[in-house]
């Protein structure tokens, strides 16, 4: 049963295939979105390549994806949709290898052109002791970086565009801080700084907080040195003293 089916296959592969350049089989019959044939094999919707891989080699390992060796000689194919290799069932020009391989090989995608240039786009030359290998594969010319910091480094501080911060400090040269392009105030960076120092004294302490700042003891309640509100048990709300409502009132 099992070798009708190989000879029906068979037949329906090489019943629409037709002979091209440089020995390619081309797949005759109906064409997916992408341009590569399409027809049912094994159970399944496959490529007529993968089942004629898979009839007469066996089947793709797992994790490779098959190469079309005859697209990767041709440069003179323009690539894209319409290339006719990619209709090309013929075995022996079929290698499977993994996706970042067969994208490098092609002579037309950007990854593989740029994999083989030997000169950066500012005419350095690529060699292994001016690049620089990412994580992802991506390189990156030493001597473009290292220009571009030194033009960072040499270039001149740009004044601030505001003169000053939304609490009202002045933007001088001794009240701020700059990060690259970013500027902050220095003054407001150590309220928060000394605001943040409070909140842990005060959590250590066990005293309650107002205004970002922990509560004083006086007598037997809790008295914000800012707002001058009080707490006595330090769960309760806020409320204003009696001689502050005076004040607002009168």
């Amino acid at each position: 049963m099992p070798q009708q089916q190989d000879a029906r296959l068979n037949e329906r592969l090489f019943g629409r295939g037709v002979a091209g350049f440089g020995g390619c089989v081309i797949w005759t019959g109906g064409l997916t979105q992408g341009g590569y044939g399409k027809i049912r094999a094994f159970g399944r919707h496959t490529t007529p390549h993968v089942a004629a891989y898979t009839l007469m080699v066996g089947p793709v390992p797992k994790g490779l994806e098959l190469d079309h060796t005859c697209h990767t000689r041709d440069t003179s194919c323009p690539g894209g949709n319409a290339c006719l290799h990619r209709r090309c069932f013929n075995p022996f020009h079929l290698e499977p290898v993994t996706g970042q391989v067969n994208t490098l090989r092609s002579p037309r995608t950007v990854t593989g052109e740029n994999a083989r240039r030997e000169v950066c786009v500012n005419g350095h030359a690529l060699t292994e002791e001016n690049t620089h290998s990412r994580t992802d594969g991506h390189r990156r010319c030493k001597e473009c970086r290292r220009l571009a910091y030194d033009a960072q480094v040499a270039a001149p501080a740009r004044p601030p565009v505001r003169e000053k911060c939304f609490q009202g400090h002045p933007f001088t040269e001794d009240n701020i801080y700059r990060r690259g392009a970013v500027i902050t105030c220095r003054t407001c960076a150590n309220a928060s700084k000394a605001a943040w120092r409070e909140r842990k004294r005060a959590e250590r302490s066990g005293a309650p907080t107002c205004c970002g700042r922990a509560m004083r003891r006086d007598g037997t309640q809790w008295v914000c040195g800012k707002c001058r509100g009080w707490n006595d048990t330090g769960r309760a709300a806020l409320v204003l003293v009696p001689a502050l409502v005076e004040e607002v009132t009168v």
